[in-house]
């Protein structure tokens, strides 16, 4: 299954502390104290950079179980028309864009650092042109009216990946700054009210992924 890791996930001391004289139950234990994810308060660079690749890498994985799930069962099926999220990406990036175009600015000294550190990425194409090459499953027979063993998990390893970006964007995006002034930005209202529209699309789409999950159980072998 050609599907990259999960990029908002800090494994960066997991292999030193994995290779200390400890046991397995020890070194996990330690590092449950340690954070799980890039953190805005930690790294504010690194959190939206992450952030955003995992977007793009979400949208790609997202559109191939679409894509296999029409072929399946055909574009106007219940299963099909939850599986389509477009417009849920659309909504995400809009919003989360608004937040760190208003946080850095456009073209300020601050973009220029970040550009510097990544690879020259502007601003605005961090949740729109970021994503790693993912290689779409190949498509089954048209109208099979089921998923195969591993479209089904294909599309579980979707949910659950999406399921973490859900937790980790509810849980950090409270964290940005609503009052510091970066460039010639100064928008804490703004910035509230995109954090506040992004939390709710976060509760609808846990919603949309339970239902995507019960098509997902009563579709395999049907």
């Amino acid at each position: 299954m050609s599907i990259p890791d999960s990029v908002i996930r800090d494994t960066s001391l997991h292999e030193v502390v994995h290779e200390l004289p400890l046991n397995r139950d020890v070194a996990d234990h330690i590092l449950s104290f340690t954070n799980k994810y890039f953190t805005y308060k930690d790294d504010p660079d690194l959190f939206w950079y992450t952030l955003g690749k995992e977007t793009c890498n979400l949208t790609i994985l997202g559109y191939n179980c679409f894509r296999n799930v029409q072929q399946a069962f055909g574009k106007s099926s219940k299963f099909s028309k939850s599986m389509d999220m477009h417009n849920v990406f659309i909504d995400f990036k809009g919003h989360l864009d608004n937040i760190l175009c208003a946080s850095y600015g456009i073209n300020s000294d601050e973009e220029k650092k970040f550009r510097k550190r990544f690879g020259d990425i502007p601003m605005t194409h961090v949740f729109y042109n970021n994503s790693e090459y993912i290689e779409p499953p190949p498509l089954g027979l048209r109208f099979k009216k089921f998923l195969t063993v591993f479209e089904e998990r294909y599309i579980r390893v979707f949910i659950s990946r999406f399921r973490e970006y859900l937790d980790h964007l509810y849980t950090d995006i409270d964290t940005i700054s609503l009052t510091e002034k970066i460039g010639d930005w100064n928008f804490p209202r703004y910035i509230r009210e995109n954090r506040s529209k992004i939390k709710k699309l976060v509760e609808k789409t846990r919603v949309r992924l339970n239902k995507i999950e019960h098509f997902v159980k009563v579709s395999v072998n049907a």
